[in-house]
């Protein structure tokens, strides 16, 4: 299996972030996709898995422009991790993604920072 990317995710230098939430959402509609197609779907739409986060930390090289394969995917999450579906209540997702953002420093963004796909998300990091 192969991809196309006009784009690198260059997950180091001057444009980690933005592009580090590319990285993380491009993985993660791979998560959703593999879900459906492995576990298939309870409901009426294409899916029933609403979202999907990985661990930032563990997104760990960039991925060049051009042909993306499976290896190249692999490199850049090393850490064989598996891929589950979870029903969990909404109050649990929202401590998650409150620890998500708990320490979140642009400059050096944590490894508990979530990549998230399937969800428009806005933080409010002044808030303690």
């Amino acid at each position: 299996m192969k991809g196309y990317s006009p784009y690198p995710f260059n997950l180091f230098g001057q444009s980690v972030d933005p592009l580090h939430f590319i990285s993380g959402n491009l993985i993660n509609d791979a998560f959703i996709y593999y879900v459906t197609k492995q576990l298939g779907s309870t409901s009426e739409s294409w899916t029933d898995t609403s979202i999907a986060f990985w661990n930032g930390g563990a997104i760990r090289t960039s991925i060049k422009e051009g042909e993306i394969t499976i290896e190249d995917v692999l490199r850049a999450c090393p850490f064989g991790n598996r891929v589950e579906r979870i029903e969990i209540y909404g109050s649990t997702l929202l401590e998650i993604l409150q620890h998500s953002v708990e320490d979140y420093n642009l400059a050096d963004p944590p490894g508990q920072f979530l990549q998230v796909s399937g969800r428009r998300l806005l933080y409010n990091t002044r808030v303690k």
